[in-house]
């Protein structure tokens, strides 16, 4: 298992009232570099905008771990291996919002994405949480939202 503690490859400058975002790779178990697992969160960021952007300074801790992949939905995709992405939101997130009335607490939540390249490359969003602030047309939706992301065949 590799950890290893990751800080300004993946930040943008933050501002000084935001929370420091700790990002870290929790585990490591594919033939991915850390640099090619930096790079996928680097394309899943320019995808999930708000969140990838002005956002991301808001988020309390990022963590990543890259596995072998066994779903089927994702399988099908031609994924070999899929870098999951956990992003907690703080309890009081000043650039996230709080609450939404059509998804209700979004502060305190942990959101979660799963990256990968292959036939189809692109993310998985798993929660409406996630979806919302991704800007996924239909967020309001709880299953697993497909996002197709060519960028992301860097993870073949």
């Amino acid at each position: 298992m590799l950890k290893v503690a990751i800080a300004l490859a993946l930040m943008a400058p933050m501002a000084s009232a935001a929370v420091a975002t700790t990002v870290r790779v929790a585990r490591n178990d594919t033939p991915y570099s850390q640099e090619q697992i930096l790079e996928g969160v680097r394309v899943f960021r320019a995808a999930c905008q708000p969140l990838g952007g002005s956002q991301w300074d808001d988020l309390q801790s990022v963590e990543i771990d890259a596995m072998v992949e066994y779903a089927p939905h994702r399988l099908a995709k031609g994924w070999k291996y899929t870098i999951f992405v956990r992003a907690k939101v703080p309890d009081r997130p000043s650039a996230i919002p709080g609450a939404r009335p059509d998804i209700g607490v979004i502060a305190g939540q942990t959101l979660h994405y799963a990256l990968g390249g292959g036939r189809a490359p692109g993310f998985f969003s798993t929660k409406r949480a996630s979806n919302y602030l991704c800007g996924i047309q239909g967020y309001d939706t709880s299953s697993d939202v497909f996002v197709p992301v060519p960028a992301l065949g860097v993870l073949r």
